[in-house]
């Protein structure tokens, strides 16, 4: 099984350029250790953090996302067999986790997101406590885009889902960190 994350990137001038990120997911590991251990209820209130069952070749590169780019994040088995633990991406959650946004003050909370993404509101929710919730669409896919010049930002991001094992249904979130910037392609600003 995987997270799938592909980046549909729109260049004001020039050709669209796609890129796929897969966090592969363990899950008979998972599995075993929802079996052996307590690493948490693996409830909706307390996902078990999936972070040590997840393997992505450069996971230590902190990713870019340039301007007017559509994130599309879905989970995907890897074969057949996976779909007898029922896989279902829950939601998607963004947190601006950047100093500069951070020391500015709760004046610019209501207006974060909007200087950020173009909006959908049928998928998408802002919390009072500055968290922007993505509700998967009907093709159990969480989309957002870029708006086409946006401020600087480092999001960390949640993604929960959950897995049947047993006859029980388990959540585990997983917890990248992303870089939003102007510089398109730089990953420097």
């Amino acid at each position: 099984m995987y997270i799938k994350i592909k980046l549909k990137e729109k260049p004001a001038k020039g050709v669209t350029n796609i890129s796929i990120i897969d966090f592969s997911i363990d899950v008979a590991d998972l599995k075993t250790a929802t079996q052996n251990t307590y690493l948490n209820l693996g409830t909706q209130y307390a996902p078990i953090r999936a972070d040590n069952f997840i393997s992505q070749g450069n996971i230590s590169k902190l990713p870019f996302i340039s301007p007017n780019t559509t994130i599309t994040i879905s989970l995907e088995p890897s074969n057949k067999k996976e779909t007898k633990y029922n896989p279902h991406l829950v939601c998607c959650t963004l947190k601006n986790i950047g100093k500069e946004f951070n020391n500015a003050g709760i004046e610019i909370l209501s207006n974060q997101w909007n200087l950020i993404f173009n909006k959908d509101p049928k998928h998408l929710i802002p919390a009072p406590n500055g968290i922007l919730y993505l509700a998967p669409n009907a093709k159990e896919k969480c989309v957002i885009t870029t708006k086409k010049e946006v401020p600087d930002s480092y999001l960390s991001y949640s993604i929960l889902f959950s897995l049947v094992f047993e006859e029980r249904s388990y959540y585990f979130v997983l917890d990248p960190i992303i870089r939003v910037n102007s510089t398109a392609g730089s990953g420097n600003g």
